[in-house]
Parts: structure tokens; C-alpha cells; sequence
């Protein structure tokens, strides 16, 4: 059930989206941020540049929500009437800004702006100015009835930054009038079903829960008003058995591998097959990891395999996807590069390919640290052939911290059945 002091409602303007010439990436940027800062996004409507529609529209946003976010129709030209439209519903009426006209012209610099550019000076009364330092359009925001209507221009280059400069404080100050408190983890390869039982099997009353799928991992947190509560709840998921699989705050695994490895002086190289340069990419995504990271081998065939040293026997017997080839590449890996730590994977990541003894989904992970530590392991995952890949290059990254960590969870059987 949604509440009115915590809700928001998005609507992005422009009838170049509503015909799709266009595609609307603003409604899953801005309902992340809202997510954030513990606001219940109500909906989020696409809507032509047409003031009949926009109205009434923009008043049952109000109606229903503290805050209302609307992007788009801000330009110099004749369709662009989003400025209008919230003036209209919100009965106020555009006043011309004399500091709005100042920033056009510092804008245009050496070119008195266009008349039709005059439109862009003016906002609804009583409405408070965002300065565009990458645009004509500025943004605005305005009180209206109880909710927080927020204005924004439509390009990308421009919302974003002033989402990130003017709108993220705005919201910090509202949700800290609402007396929730919020708690943040990350689970990493856990699928998102399995969380939700997870959550709601350890949480405790009154606590709601929401979640936020990226690449290769979820974000979600828990809800309430008492922060002992939220500990506890939290301390209690961590504590059902897969505390290595969930994590508190926003957790990069790629950002905790480089930062052990600097700590520990450590260098690291790796060989991929069914991942195809997947992890190097999630580690070289880190500033500074060149400190730590050697580089790797992407050994997708089984020539690559062969030239990068593994015997042609160990695949003939054992196949390319099995404990023996990831453990010779491994060994080669630590061979050629002089690393101190060495990975490799290989599976089936599909949708063909899979046998009775080796299904799709099966995926192999060896790592050795020059001190003798090793970890091999099987693993099956489910999923599309780009969840496989995604979920065994953050296996890697999350179990390649345990074991220089020396983190006995390694050895915990029961937690694999979780990712």
C-alpha cells in the first residue's frame, strides 16, 4: 500500500517518446534515485507534449504523491509547453525571470539569444530556480498542495547532472522529515525469488523491503522506523546461513577484490572461457587496479587452452569444462605471468551445449595464491546464457576475496544451493 508522504510519480514529456522515435531512459535513473532515498515511485507515465493531457495528469500526480518528477518540453520551441502545463495545474501563473535571461545570455556568449529562447526565462510563481550549466533549459521546483513538483529539462547531459547537483538534496531534506529509517545491503548471485524469501523470513513486523536488479548483483533494503529493529533483521538474514552471498551497504565485489589485493601486496591474472574477458572487465572497471592486476588470458577454444600451456590429454579425458582444466590453467596462469594469486574459469554457459553429466549452466572456478592456498569448485547456475556468465564472474571476484581472506565460509556446503 502506498503512502502519500513517501510516494513519488515520474512523468517524462515529449511526443517523441510516446511515438518511439525515442526511447525513455529518464523514468529508470530518476526512480532509482528516488529508491535511494526511500521514496515509493507511485508510476511513471510517458506523455506527449499536448497541455490537455499534461494537466490533469500533473494534478492527480500531486494528489497522489509527496513529490513529482516531470522531465522534458523545456526547449525554445513552440510544442515545448511542460512550463505552462505545471503553471496551469499548479493555478499559478509564468513570471518572467531576469536571472534566468542573464544565464541564456552568458550561455550564448558572443550571440544575443534567439527570441524564442525567451520562453525559457520564464517559470511558475513562487517556483525556485535549477541553474543548467549544460543547457538553455533550466530547471525548477515548486510546492504545490503538499507534494514537491520537480522540473526538469529532457537531454540526458543536462538532467542528470542537475538531478545529481540540485535534486539530491532537495530529497535528503524531505525523507528526513519522515522519520524512516532505511538499511542498505547487496546480494550477489542470489536470485532475486530466493531473496524475497529470504527477506521476508527474517525481517521483522513492520519492516517493508524493496529491491533494485543490476548487472551482477541486487540492491535492496529494508524499511521502517526503528533502526535497532532494521539491525536486527538484517543481522538476522546475514545470519540464516548466507552472510558470504549478502552484504551490508552498497557492495561492489569487484572494488573489495582490489582493495584485499593492495592490502595484501598481492597481484593477480586470470584465464576465461565461458566468461570471454567478462571479469577483467569488472576489475579493470576499477580506477587503480592496474596496481594489482597483471592481466588475462582469454582461453575460449581449446587451441587457446593448448597454446596457453594446458596438455591436450587433460581436455581429450577430461573435457574443457572440468575441475582438471581449470586447475592446468590456473597453474599455467601462475606459471607465465609471475602473479602471486591466479584464476580461471570455464563452463557452459548456453543455451546449447549442455549434456546429462554437464548441463548447461555448469561452470568451473579454480583459484591458487603462491602460498599454497587453492580453492576448486562445480557450480550450477540458472539463467539466460548472460545470467551464467554474469553470475560466475561475480562468483569469482566475491570467492577470490574469501580465500585470501582466508574466510572458512569457503568450505560451507550449504550455502551453494543459494546461488
Amino acid at each position: 500500500m502506498f503512502k502519500k508522504e513517501t510516494s513519488a510519480n515520474i512523468i517524462s514529456v515529449g511526443t517523441e517518446l510516446t511515438t518511439g522515435i525515442i526511447q525513455d531512459k529518464h523514468g529508470k535513473f530518476i526512480s532509482e534515485q528516488l529508491d535511494n532515498f526511500g521514496f515509493s515511485v507511485r508510476g511513471i507515465e510517458i506523455l506527449p507534449d499536448d497541455q490537455d493531457v499534461l494537466v490533469p495528469a500533473i494534478r492527480k500526480a500531486v494528489k497522489n504523491s509527496a513529490v513529482v518528477i516531470i522531465s522534458g518540453g523545456l526547449g525554445p520551441t513552440s510544442d515545448d509547453i511542460t512550463r505552462d502545463a505545471v503553471a496551469e495545474a499548479a493555478a499559478r501563473k509564468l513570471v518572467f525571470s531576469d536571472a534566468i535571461w542573464e544565464m541564456l545570455k552568458k550561455f550564448f556568449k558572443d550571440r544575443e539569444p534567439a527570441e524564442s529562447n525567451r520562453k525559457q526565462a520564464f517559470i511558475p510563481e513562487n517556483f525556485f530556480l535549477m541553474p543548467n550549466k549544460n543547457g538553455t533549459a533550466p530547471g525548477f521546483w515548486g510546492s504545490v498542495e503538499g507534494a514537491n513538483i520537480i522540473v526538469l529539462p529532457g537531454p540526458p547531459k543536462e538532467l542528470i547532472p542537475m538531478f545529481l547537483e540540485h535534486v539530491t538534496p532537495l530529497l535528503n531534506k524531505w525523507m528526513l522529515k519522515r522519520k524512516h529509517e532505511i538499511l542498505w545491503g547487496t546480494s550477489i548471485c542470489i536470485p532475486e525469488s530466493k531473496l524475497e524469501v529470504l527477506l521476508k523470513e527474517n525481517s521483522a513486523a513492520g519492516v517493508t523491503w524493496g529491491t533494485r536488479i543490476e548487472p551482477f548483483r541486487i540492491i535492496f533494503h529494508l524499511k521502517g522506523n526503528n533502526r535497532e529493529i532494521l539491525e536486527k533483521s538484517f543481522s538476522s538474514l546475514m545470519n540464516s546461513g548466507r552472510d558470504l552471498f549478502i552484504r551490508k551497504g552498497v557492495y561492489d565485489p569487484a572494488l573489495e577484490l582490489v582493495t584485499a589485493l593492495k592490502e595484501r601486496k598481492y597481484t593477480l591474472a586470470g584465464a576465461e572461457s565461458c566468461t570471454g574477458g567478462y571479469i577483467s572487465k569488472l576489475i579493470t572497471d576499477i580506477p587503480g587496479s592496474s596496481a594489482v592486476f597483471w592481466g588475462g588470458f582469454i582461453v575460449y577454444s581449446n587451441k587457446a587452452k593448448v597454446q596457453l600451456g594446458v596438455d591436450s590429454d587433460i581436455l581429450g579425458k577430461y573435457g574443457a569444462v572440468s575441475g582438471e582444466a581449470v586447475q592446468a590453467l590456473t597453474h599455467k596462469v601462475l606459471e607465465k605471468t609471475g602473479a602471486d594469486t591466479a584464476y580461471a574459469v570455464s563452463g557452459i554457459a548456453g543455451p546449447d551445449g549442455g549434456t546429462p553429466d554437464k548441463p548447461v549452466g555448469t561452470v568451473w572456478i579454480s583459484f591458487q595464491v603462491k602460498n599454497g592456498d587453492r580453492f576448486l569448485r562445480s557450480f550450477t547456475f540458472h539463467g539466460s546464457r548472460d545470467a551464467v556468465r554474469r553470475k560466475s564472474g561475480s562468483a569469482v571476484l566475491l570467492l577470490l576475496k574469501a580465500l585470501i581472506e582466508e574466510n572458512q565460509l569457503l568450505d560451507s556446503e550449504e550455502i551453494w544451493q543459494y546461488i
